[in-house]
């Protein structure tokens, strides 16, 4: 099974983890996933920013991600919201490996 990979300028390639830590700070901060999913959409960088530190082991500057490109990440953000939300079942069909830590 893969991981689930994003690429960001001058980083290289992050993983998100699937953990129940990060399905619930994603949750709370942004009062729940539909309003990280229209942040999201509405290409806001401080949301990408937050959703890659809460789900990565690193997190990259706001200054990568901008360098990168909101619009060019949203598509994996948007997949990665989808994947954590619809449980293992669902990630494990999509090919993604399952994270516990």
């Amino acid at each position: 099974m893969a991981k689930f990979k994003i690429q960001i300028e001058t980083v290289g390639e992050i993983d998100l983890r699937f953990t129940l830590d990060a399905f619930l700070t994603i949750g709370s901060d942004f009062g729940g996933f539909e309003g990280a999913l229209a942040k999201v959409v509405a290409c806001d960088l401080d949301t990408t920013h937050r959703i890659i530190a809460a789900a990565a082991d690193q997190s990259p500057s706001q200054q990568a991600i901008f360098a990168t490109g909101v619009l060019t990440l949203r598509p994996r953000i948007l997949e990665y919201l989808e994947l954590l939300q619809g449980g293992s079942v669902a990630r494990q069909a999509a090919g993604y490996a399952e994270t516990t830590v």
